[in-house]
């Protein structure tokens, strides 16, 4: 997993493609903790993939929200919604869209009891 975080970085389009896909697996594994996902992973992840040059290439667009979504159901739904919220006050509308689509997948998936009540507002 350590080298996949470090290829995070990566400036090829591809390879965040593939990259998305495998992190989407191993978070879906049973074997790999929600605990681990939390302190390794999210942090790399949102800085990383979370932008607005993502939010315009369709393909990785489509692919970062389900595999946002597949993190959402390891760690939970307020974990990642907490950390994605703030973007819908973005400039960009293409990246706002991208934010509204996974916090509905996300809320559709798991429903929103862990979500506290400040967020909601």
């Amino acid at each position: 997993m350590l080298i996949l975080i470090r290829e995070f970085q990566s400036p090829d389009e591809e390879m965040k493609k593939i990259v998305l896909k495998v992190v989407k697996q191993c978070t879906a594994t049973d074997g790999v903790e929600a605990k681990y996902i939390k302190e390794e992973v999210l942090p790399s992840f949102f800085k990383y993939f979370w932008n607005q040059r993502m939010a315009l290439d369709r393909r990785n667009y489509r692919q970062l929200v389900d595999t946002t979504v597949e993190m959402a159901n390891k760690v939970g739904s307020s974990e990642i919604i907490n950390r994605i919220v703030d973007d819908l006050k973005d400039e960009s509308e293409q990246y706002r869209k991208m934010v509204i689509e996974t916090i509905e997948k996300i809320l559709t998936n798991l429903g929103s009891a862990d979500i506290y009540s400040r967020l909601e507002e």
